[in-house]
């Protein structure tokens, strides 16, 4: 009787087809995307938001993705949910082996992500139990949900106005010169992604795409590492559109990609109601304990799952007075470097601020609370939130105005 050849396992090399579970999965590097010299946007997707409390490295994060993973009964799910294609004689047209779509802006880059990690990595918590998957902000119950108005901080310069809503759905795109540093226009800011209970659709984290052209995350890794007296301008920037989601919606959780390298973060308050972003180091797409790198960027997202679950495991509050300084319209990049030292450092610098042009200095400027968010809060907060009235978990009473 003719026997039929039967696919190498995973664990095994060779020229047969791999079969890959949960576990596999999991440790699978992420592929390369694909892009073609200097034709890509050339602006930059950081808006005018600065997270301003304290940033720090996560410094156990991966030692915490290992001690998770390894936690996991993957003898119990044996099934198999991909297939990879054979280490040898591997065409280079193979559609599994590489990518063959181009990118050159933030659309196609999320796109990359999407489908190389967050689409597995919700396969895996569902076959897990974790009842949770990723999508975008839309498909969450919270979809409604507006956070900043985009005109609060992404203000036009005298130049045309030729990148709308991220470059999503162009199709006259401009000339490559056209494409000027800084020139975007947007409704509104909302997360990219979500990890979501996918029942209801409740969040339980975000996440945030920037290109890898024109955001360096080793730049932001050396100023988090840096002298923890000095000031992190460029990271707390490169942090406050993340931050300013995972504080309006008083999550844990949260990580942000340029695809090249990935941040994961942890938001806590402590007792004396200190708020901080810890950092994780920025995880490259190629890592893999598959070629000697101690995780992958989807272990860390299946970290991410996993810590999230439960009751509250995901939850952290928001303080009434949230560290979040959003440069006001016409104010001068200088006025904002005055006024992030100052509420950094705990200081009171008595300078004019551009913004009043009344005398007012910015010690009072921020007792009124206006420099940190305060009144222009009150439009950060969520527009017909269908979960407002509802109580936060760890609180009873009145809900905090």
């Amino acid at each position: 009787m003719h026997k039929t050849s039967t696919p190498l396992p995973s664990s095994q090399h060779g020229s047969g087809l791999k079969l890959l579970n949960a576990k596999d999965v999991s440790l699978q590097p992420l592929t390369g995307f694909e892009s073609k010299g200097e034709r890509h946007v050339k602006s930059s997707s950081l808006h005018n938001i600065w997270f301003t409390g304290e940033i720090k490295q996560w410094n156990s994060f991966e030692d915490e993705v290992l001690g998770h993973f390894s936690s996991v009964r993957w003898d119990r799910h044996q099934e198999i949910i991909a297939y990879g294609p054979p280490d040898a004689g591997v065409s280079e047209f193979h559609i599994d082996a590489r990518d063959h779509y181009v990118c050159g802006e933030e659309l196609s880059i999320s796109g990359r992500f999407v489908q190389h990690a967050l689409q597995p990595m919700s396969a895996v918590s569902k076959i897990l139990g974790l009842e949770m998957v990723f999508g975008d902000w839309k498909a969450t119950s919270r979809n409604r949900v507006d956070f900043v108005p985009a005109a609060e901080v992404d203000y036009p310069t005298e130049k045309p106005e030729i990148l709308a809503n991220k470059g999503k759905g162009r199709a006259d795109a401009p000339n490559l010169s056209d494409d000027v540093l800084g020139v975007r226009t947007r409704k509104s800011l909302v997360p990219d992604y979500a990890l979501m209970v996918e029942a209801n659709g409740t969040p339980r984290a975000v996440g945030e795409a920037k290109t890898p052209w024109n955001h360096n995350f080793m730049a932001v890794w050396e100023e988090i590492i840096d002298d923890p007296a000095e000031p992190k301008f460029l990271a707390s920037q490169t942090l406050g559109q993340i931050g300013n989601y995972m504080i309006e919606l008083e999550l844990k959780f949260g990580f942000l990609t340029n695809y090249q390298h990935t941040f994961f973060l942890k938001r806590e308050v402590n007792k004396d109601e200190k708020e901080t972003i810890y950092c994780s180091n920025p995880i490259l797409y190629k890592h893999s304990p598959m070629a000697g790198s101690k995780i992958s960027v989807r272990q860390g997202l299946l970290f991410l799952v996993g810590s999230s679950h439960g009751e509250n495991a995901w939850y952290a509050k928001k303080l009434s007075e949230t560290n979040i300084l959003k440069r006001e319209k016409g104010e001068s990049m200088k006025n904002v470097r005055d006024k992030f030292a100052a509420v950094t450092k705990g200081k009171m610098v008595t300078q004019t601020s551009a913004r009043s042009g009344a005398g007012e200095d910015l010690a009072s400027d921020f007792a009124r609370g206006l420099s940190l968010g305060e009144e222009p809060r009150r439009r950060a907060h969520f527009m017909d939130d269908p979960e407002a009235g509802r109580k936060k978990p760890g609180f009873s009473g009145s809900k905090r105005k």
